[in-house]
């Protein structure tokens, strides 16, 4: 039986998208229909990928799409935190100079947003101070 990674978890807030377990076909595919829909209401996107323990062709797929999107349509895709594997993936594909990387190399869990640090809270870790997991107006999502 195949090993099954952490669900994925995406957190929508504004223009604030923040995903965490694997940007796999089931969790990639999710990204890109949520990143769609950010990206149309809003233009500009931040994402935080800090917490990404795995990231395939199809997670790839899913930034390359959103960052031409971005490019067409006027706003901007800035990627605010990103794992090591993230990172790794960006570096072997050669596709890293294609996005607005913020320095994020160190200390990405420091950098979450507020909507991942409240979606903790939904995965068992509690912090009275959070409040709702998807955050006031906020919508999350699970690629289970």
């Amino acid at each position: 039986m195949a090993e099954v990674g952490p669900p994925t978890r995406i957190v929508e807030e504004g223009s604030a998208v923040c995903v965490s377990g694997d940007l796999d076909m089931v969790g990639g595919t999710e990204l890109d229909r949520v990143l769609t829909r950010v990206q149309g209401d809003r233009g500009d996107v931040e994402l935080d990928l800090g917490d990404v323990s795995f990231v395939d062709s199809t997670g790839l797929r899913s930034l390359l799409a959103a960052n031409r999107r971005a490019g067409a349509g006027g706003g901007s895709l800035r990627i605010v935190a990103a794992s090591p594997a993230v990172r790794r993936l960006l570096e072997i594909t050669a596709t890293a100079d294609l996005f607005d990387l913020a320095d994020a190399a160190t200390g990405a869990a420091d950098a979450r947003s507020e909507p991942m640090r409240q979606a903790d809270t939904a995965n068992g870790e509690s912090d009275p101070d959070l409040g709702d997991p998807a955050g006031p107006g906020g919508r999350a999502t699970t690629g289970d």
